[in-house]
C-alpha cells in the first residue's frame, strides 16, 4: 500500500498504460523502419536475476569485435509505464553503425514498480558493463549513457548519480564501476515537476507520474515535494559545473515533454557546459520526432547526433 493506492500484478491496467502499451504495439513498425547493414548482435543477457525484465542487448559493427570501441548505452522510452530495448532495434543498429558498441538495456515498469526501482536497474545495467568488458572489447573511458523520453530521464539521471555522491547516497546506490563522458536526450524528459503538472490529454502527464511515483498527485503535483526524497526526484537538478558534454533534441510543439529540452538547455548554458541540440518546431513532427524516417528533420537529428557522437569517440569534445 503506497499513498491511496494498491500496487500489483492484479491491479487494473490505468488509462497511461494502456496509451503507452498501444504506442508500443503500434508504433514499433515505423520506429525501427531503417536498416543499418552489417550489424550483429547478442541479446537478451541477464544482467540480475531480481526480475526476469533485467537484461541488456550487444549490437556491434560485424568484424570489429577484436579491438576496443566506444560504448553507448540507451535506455529505450515508454512513458516509465512501457517501451523495451526491444522497440528500438534500429536505434541500437544505427549506434553500431557510427563504430560504437551499442547495448540496450531494460528495467522494470511502473505501476508495478516505483520510483526509484527503476533507476536502481538502469545503474546495475551500468555497474554490469566491465563483466562483459573483455567479450565485447569494450573501451568503458569512452562510455555515452543515453536514452529518449523517459529513457532520457533515465539516463540523464544515472549521468548525475555516476558524478555525484550525494545522488548516489539518496537513492542507496553504490560506487560506479564506469564513469560516463557524455549524455544524450531524445525528446527527453528532465523535470518530473513540470512533467507531471502539465496539461496533456485525457490528464495521462498526471496519471503517469502516480504510476511511477505511487503517490496521489493534484494538477499542481505538490506531493511530489512532501516525498523524503524531494530534491532528487528531477535529474536535471544535478547539473553543475562538472556535468558531461550533452547533446540533445527536442520538439517545441510536444506533446508529452513540452519545454522539457528548453529547461535542459537553461541549465546547460547556466553552468556552461557544451552542448549541441537540435529541435523541430512543426506540430507533426511531435514526441519522438527522430524515430520515424519519413519525418523530414528526423535525419538532422541522427546526422547531429552522428557528429557528436564522433567527436566524443576521437576527443571526448565537441
Amino acid at each position: 500500500m503506497i499513498g491511496n493506492f494498491v500496487y500489483g500484478r492484479n491491479m487494473k491496467k490505468n488509462r497511461a498504460e494502456i496509451l503507452f502499451g498501444l504506442v508500443d504495439i503500434l508504433l514499433t513498425p515505423f520506429q525501427n523502419f531503417r536498416r543499418y547493414k552489417s550489424i550483429e548482435s547478442v541479446r537478451n543477457i541477464q544482467y540480475d536475476a531480481a526480475d526476469k525484465r533485467l537484461k541488456l542487448d550487444v549490437y556491434y559493427k560485424r568484424g570489429s569485435n577484436d579491438y576496443p570501441k566506444p560504448v553507448i548505452v540507451y535506455f529505450a522510452g515508454g512513458g516509465f509505464i512501457g517501451g523495451s530495448k526491444d522497440y528500438r532495434k534500429s536505434t541500437l543498429r544505427f549506434f553500431a553503425s557510427l563504430g560504437y558498441v551499442a547495448i540496450g538495456i531494460n528495467h522494470r515498469l511502473s505501476p508495478k514498480c516505483i520510483f526509484p526501482t527503476h533507476i536502481i536497474d538502469c545503474y546495475t545495467g551500468l555497474n554490469f558493463l566491465p563483466e562483459i568488458a573483455e567479450r565485447f572489447h569494450l573501451d568503458l573511458d569512452r562510455l555515452i549513457i543515453a536514452g529518449d523520453s523517459s529513457g532520457g530521464y533515465f539516463a540523464t539521471y544515472c549521468v548525475g548519480a555516476c558524478l555525484r555522491k550525494d545522488v548516489r547516497d539518496a537513492i542507496g546506490l553504490p560506487e560506479p564501476k564506469v564513469k560516463p563522458i557524455g549524455c544524450v536526450g531524445w525528446c527527453g524528459a528532465y523535470d518530473v515537476h513540470k512533467l507531471f503538472g502539465a496539461k496533456v490529454l485525457f490528464d495521462i502527464a498526471r496519471v503517469t507520474g502516480e504510476s511511477y511515483f505511487g503517490i496521489k498527485l493534484d494538477k499542481y503535483c505538490s506531493g511530489l515535494h512532501k516525498m523524503d526524497k524531494a530534491g532528487y526526484l528531477s535529474p536535471i537538478d544535478f547539473i553543475d559545473e562538472n556535468w558531461v558534454p550533452t547533446y540533445f533534441n527536442y520538439s517545441v510543439k510536444d506533446l508529452f515533454c513540452k519545454g522539457q529540452g528548453e529547461l535542459l538547455e537553461e541549465r546547460l548554458k547556466k553552468y556552461g557546459i557544451p552542448y549541441k541540440r537540435t529541435f523541430s518546431t512543426s506540430f507533426l513532427e511531435n514526441h519522438d520526432y527522430q524515430l520515424f524516417a519519413m519525418n523530414p528533420h528526423s535525419k538532422d537529428v541522427l546526422n547531429d547526433t552522428a557528429d557528436y557522437l564522433r567527436a566524443m569517440a576521437t576527443s571526448g569534445k565537441i
